[in-house]
């Protein structure tokens, strides 16, 4: 979609290239960008231009637009195309549609299916409207797309230059807003005429240019095409007088002999403007388009459109197909992430209880001790105290293995690296008031070089 924020309004014209990007800044435009080049050869796109020439243009309009972003609208010259301003009934769209056919059809020399055609209301009341009609050759649009396409711009929008220059005098505070009021738009190589009332375009027509006659005889021409035009808004809105003349004039052009035959016409006071005090006509373009809030004329043949609408419908389906692509990829990503994490957790759980495993069997084996204590205290025979015994006597060198404890008798395994701690041990044993008997079996010498033996003592019934 279109950006009505930005523009930029490009115009080629025989041999100058001019653009200019205006953005909207709230209530108002501003033009951020600029460039005014002057090309050799005709860079309208004329099929007939040499090929040599064709390809100088291509690579100007390269350089040149290079600089160029955002959204572009271009201009057909006023000169090649049919303009008129026309009083319609007010009805919908379709209907009036149709009715600028056939307008175009009576006013056009060419086939209606040759041409393309666009309109825009202009102001309305009491039922009608003035309709701004533009028709140009579908041929001369195409050869601007042609040589636009060749350097990759696709215009959102075609326009007409002359509509441009009455943006600009329109906007500018030299001009009035007030009552019927004549404009005149004069350089070296066209002529335009502008009626407006109350500020809205009434009436649009391009004139002789001034370079085929004299000065005095251009005047007196243009002052009866300015007679007629008068005459034919007095019939067709009924009479008032032209509040204000002014003309617009730039380049080399002789305009006192326009002014006095203009003055003679009309009878009022003719302004004259020198026109390049005013901002470059491509800004007026670009104001056209943002300031808009209705249709307004767009050359745009239907091929473009239907083109732009299977580009757009592409790239819909391109998204909306790597998004598809997209979602399964991070679906199939999640699925392997999800997987991932798990055995990561597998791997920590796993760890974790290794971790836990071994603190788990000591704590298993301090409880079956803690529990022989607790049956140790539980006992008639002071357990603890044999135990106590059997600790005090204990060399060393010597390792208990096992502990076995009972009424009448306590059953000791255990090892040493050598056999003389262990008869030291059961030396140590006898000497025990608390023994009745101590009897040693072994030691005996293991595979691994070390003495194990056995210790049966049987307790005294009395020890006192």
């Amino acid at each position: 979609m279109a950006n009505k924020d930005q523009i930029t309004a490009l115009l080629l014209r025989d041999h100058d290239l001019e653009w200019s990007t205006v953005k909207r800044q709230r209530d108002r435009c501003e033009a951020v960008r600029f460039l005014h080049e002057s090309m050799n050869g005709d860079a309208g796109g004329d099929a007939d231009a040499p090929a040599a020439t064709q390809a100088q243009i291509s690579d100007a309009l390269q350089t040149h637009c290079a600089r160029i972003d955002g959204d572009v609208s271009c201009a057909v010259e006023a000169s090649k195309l049919v303009m008129r301003v026309v009083r319609l009934p007010a009805v919908d769209v379709e209907e009036r549609r149709g009715m600028v056919e056939l307008q175009v059809d009576k006013i056009s020399p060419f086939a209606l299916e040759s041409l393309v055609i666009s309109h825009e209301v202009i102001s309305g009341s009491d039922g009608q409207q003035d309709v701004l009609v533009a028709a140009a050759p579908l041929a001369v649009v195409e050869a601007l797309g042609r040589t636009l396409g060749a350097i990759g711009v696709k215009p959102v929008a075609v326009d007409v230059d002359l509509l441009g220059w009455w943006r600009l005098i329109r906007d500018d505070a030299r001009s009035a807003t007030q009552g019927r009021v004549i404009v005149l738009l004069v350089q070296e190589d066209a002529c335009s005429l502008f009626a407006a009332e109350n500020g809205d375009l009434i009436s649009i027509r391009s004139l002789d240019p001034p370079d085929r006659v004299s000065p005095e005889e251009f005047g007196r021409q243009i002052a009866d095409d300015v007679r007629h035009t008068v005459t034919a808004l007095e019939l067709e809105r009924g009479p008032c007088e032209i509040s204000e003349a002014s003309i617009w004039h730039a380049g080399n052009v002789e305009t006192q002999a326009l002014q006095n035959a203009l003055e003679g016409v009309i009878g009022v006071a003719v302004d004259l403007h020198d026109a390049t005090t005013l901002p470059p006509v491509s800004e007026g373009l670009a104001r056209r388009y943002l300031k808009s809030t209705d249709a307004i004329v767009d050359l745009v043949p239907l091929a473009w459109r239907e083109a732009e609408g299977k580009r757009r419908l592409r790239k819909r389906l391109i998204i909306a197909s790597v998004a598809a692509v997209l979602l399964w990829a991070a679906g199939v990503a999640g699925i392997f992430l999800l997987r991932h994490l798990e055995a990561q957790n597998l791997q920590a759980e796993q760890a974790r209880f290794e971790a836990l495993k071994r603190p788990a069997d000591e704590v298993r084996v301090l409880r079956r001790r803690v529990n022989s204590l607790d049956h140790f205290t539980r006992e008639n025979i002071p357990s603890l105290d044999c135990l106590t015994e059997i600790a005090r006597a204990l060399p060393q060198q010597v390792e208990l293995k096992s502990y076995t404890y009972t009424r009448e008798r306590v059953v000791l395994n255990g090892q040493a690296s050598d056999a003389t701690p262990v008869f030291d041990f059961k030396t140590a044993l006898d000497g025990v008031l608390l023994f009745s008997t101590v009897e040693l079996n072994g030691p005996t010498l293991t595979k691994e070089g070390l003495e194990t033996f056995r210790v049966t003592i049987t307790l005294r019934e009395d020890p006192s």
